[in-house]
């Protein structure tokens, strides 16, 4: 089959070069781009689209008016006109932050006009009808999120080149520092816990509001690299490449998410890729995602007194642990392998087809 994915290798985000890499392996052609999707005559045997921001915003900054809405909506009858098949993965309910009535309008029409509607969890389902009534009567099917690849990198020589405590429980805030994601909270967490053996170690985009601010966090930041024991956390607010990312976990003794919201995270599936503890909030399809993997603690989101719990909870656990490497992720990597999301979406496009 052909498949138009409206999307681009990602240098930060794996997931879509993973996913299209698992329908090659199956013998499928994947043709990238949302430039194909609005301008262009292709038909593909069906589209795969993600994130709805992709088609106006990412790729070409479109004016935010009824034009553009008549674009993508008839683009969409296009293909469906053409008897394209259209599979929507919902990664999200709606985009992460300043969401707009267009954003609205285009996450509507996109589903509205999804043939399949692909969850990474039972969760979504629910969640995704109750946002959207055009949802209710569809098609919908689950596909756990795959997995990262893992490469193997020593933990203290990765704990040096952050600049990390030898002598501390590394836990991880990873990615970028969105207000969805409980940046704040989590500081506060952390500075709530009373044993001083955890440490936070927070690397990824959070770019300053000022100049007065970025002067302030350059500062703190030669503090923490020259006396991180003193701080009990370490800040990198810097875009992080993928190629980074096996140093990142290999510096980390765990994993925790601060999230006020959300439907999915990459993060659970990163944390447990390497075999990492994670501690994560009870939203979405969070709990479904860490099913088959035994070092995962859940807590009551957005509170403090629940998270500093339950990472107490796995800090009492990781004493009697396993050393990390050997730590069994084998049954949840075998529940979330990218072969299993890829032939179930391509069974349901292959029924729909013979329909």
């Amino acid at each position: 089959m052909n498949i138009l994915i409206t999307e681009r290798i990602n240098a930060s985000n794996q997931y879509i070069e993973l996913l299209a890499s698992a329908y090659q392996t199956q013998g499928h052609q994947v043709i990238f781009d949302v430039q194909n999707f609005l301008f262009s005559d292709f038909l593909p045997d069906f589209i795969h689209i993600h994130w709805p921001e992709a088609l106006y915003k990412w790729r070409h900054q479109l004016k935010q008016n009824q034009d553009s809405t008549d674009l993508i909506r008839s683009r969409l009858n296009y293909f469906k006109t053409h008897h394209v098949p259209i599979a929507y993965t919902a990664h999200n309910l709606l985009p992460h932050k300043d969401v707009s009535d267009f954003d609205r309008d285009i996450y509507k029409i996109v589903i509205e006009a999804a043939d399949i509607l692909i969850h990474h969890g039972e969760k979504s389902i629910g969640l995704l009808k109750d946002s959207f009534d055009c949802a209710i009567n569809k098609k919908h099917i689950i596909c756990p999120h795959g997995p990262y690849p893992f490469v193997e990198v020593d933990h203290e020589d990765a704990k040096s080149l952050f600049k990390l405590p030898a002598d501390k429980l590394i836990f991880l805030n990873f990615g970028r520092q969105r207000q969805s994601k409980g940046p704040d909270f989590i500081q506060h967490v952390f500075h709530s816990l009373s044993d001083g053996n955890a440490f936070l170690f927070t690397i990824g985009p959070n770019p300053p509001a000022n100049r007065t601010e970025k002067a302030i966090r350059l500062f703190k930041q030669n503090l923490q690299g020259k006396f991180p024991s003193l701080f009990r956390k370490s800040d990198e607010f810097r875009d992080v490449n993928h190629n980074e990312i096996p140093a990142i976990f290999a510096a980390s003794d765990a994993v925790f998410l601060g999230h006020r919201s959300g439907l999915n995270s990459g993060l659970i599936a990163h944390a447990i890729s390497y075999k990492k503890p994670v501690v994560y909030p009870n939203l979405g399809n969070f709990r479904e995602q860490t099913e088959g993997w035994p070092w995962a603690v859940e807590y009551e989101a957005g509170d403090a007194d629940s998270a500093t719990s339950a990472i107490s909870e796995l800090i009492t656990k990781m004493k009697t642990s396993p050393l990390p490497q050997n730590r069994d992720n084998s049954i949840w990597l075998e529940r979330n392998s990218w072969d299993h999301y890829v032939s179930t979406v391509i069974r349901e496009v292959q029924t729909h087809l013979s329909n």
